[in-house]
């Protein structure tokens, strides 16, 4: 995987992955979501912007504002996002801008690339939408 720093030593992930049932049961928190082609740190807003994957291929999270939930389906070598749903709380215009990039990330993601602790979702061009890295709660009951 491109860019990423190594695993630590007794992550419970495989250098890499990309199909979607290999993420079941994981918890990643949001780094960075790409804007205007650089890479951008989130900033936690209410609550950390994170992403669960769920069985069939579902997922869940937080925009750091809003909760939001959707699918991704296998489709080649690569996933598709189906459509995305979200709560609707108003936020501060900094939250509001990092919630619309993130859903926009999601919607655009082909790939999913993982290397040790780190979860990267990519676009049809080969380039980084979203950097993760594995939650707490993740890392102590790793997917199987």
């Amino acid at each position: 995987v491109r860019g990423l720093r190594a695993p630590h030593p007794r992550s419970p992930y495989p250098a890499t992955m990309t199909k979607t049932s290999h993420l079941e049961g994981s918890v990643w928190t949001i780094r960075a979501v790409r804007t205007d082609g650089t890479m951008v740190p989130v900033e936690a807003g209410f609550r950390p912007a994170m992403v669960t994957f769920g069985d069939d291929g579902r997922y869940s999270g937080s925009t750091g504002c809003n909760n939001f939930f959707g699918q991704f389906s296998e489709a080649g070598d690569g996933v598709v996002s189906g459509p995305i749903g979200s709560t609707m709380m108003m936020c501060p215009d900094t939250l509001m801008v990092q919630e619309r990039r993130v859903l926009s990330a999601l919607e655009a993601t082909r790939a999913i690339e993982v290397a040790g602790d780190v979860l990267v979702m990519i676009d049809g061009e080969g380039a980084t939408l979203v950097e993760a890295e594995v939650s707490v709660d993740s890392a102590e009951d790793p997917p199987r």
